[in-house]
């Protein structure tokens, strides 16, 4: 599967390549990792879900901004590229991220496929904040679920909300998948959310 990025500065002879790392690799990969990681994206809803409900060409792990140091020691070695606005640059360990980079694209070498994107998410302290409202947070340790194996997944109410930004018509097949699944915490949480975020979004009529 292929994602379209510029790259910035770089060959990349593996152009938009990806082959996703399987689960039980990526808890492999972060278990020594002392910090909170989940698994993103269209994945963690069918981790919810209990099935695979669409193909997934890439594999998204969030995990907290103040906590990159950790992960980058446990993929030391690897080929590391910030992701901004449709480029990619190359990102050597110990640099600051600049601001805006949200995300980093992740290889063991460069000529091998990306297996995973890191994306970053805010905190303060135990909460974890969205990043495109503070006003919207969370204890940390309700960011998450996880599976029976102990696969960590971003919960379903906070995946959606991410989703929700510009919509696309798989993010609305995602919704109308997960949503019957949801209790009512779950649901009212992400109407709260969008309510203070998007308040016009089409969403919320679906939330009721």
């Amino acid at each position: 599967m292929t994602r379209s990025f510029t790259m910035s500065d770089e060959f990349d002879p593996a152009g938009g390549r990806w082959e996703p790392i399987a689960l039980d690799g990526l808890a492999r990969l972060f278990r020594q990792v002392d910090a909170p990681w989940w698994v993103a994206g269209g994945v963690a809803l069918d981790l919810f879900v209990g099935r695979p409900t669409r193909e997934h060409g890439d594999l998204d792990v969030e995990i907290l901004r103040r906590d990159l140091s950790d992960f980058a020691g446990a993929i030391r070695g690897w080929s590391l590229f910030q992701a901004k606005d449709g480029r990619l640059r190359r990102h050597d360990a110990g640099e600051p991220l600049p601001d805006g980079v949200n995300g980093l694209w992740c290889r063991p070498t460069d000529d091998a496929p990306w297996v995973l994107e890191l994306l970053l998410a805010d905190a303060d302290g135990d909460a974890w904040r969205y990043r495109r409202d503070h006003r919207i947070s969370r204890l940390i340790a309700e960011v998450g679920l996880a599976t029976d194996e102990r696969i960590p997944f971003i919960a379903p109410e906070i995946q959606l909300l991410y989703k929700s930004k510009n919509p696309r018509a798989t993010d609305q097949t995602d919704i109308e998948t997960v949503l019957p699944l949801m209790n009512e915490s779950q649901r009212a949480w992400l109407a709260s959310a969008l309510g203070t975020t998007r308040p016009g979004h089409t969403w919320l009529e679906q939330l009721g």
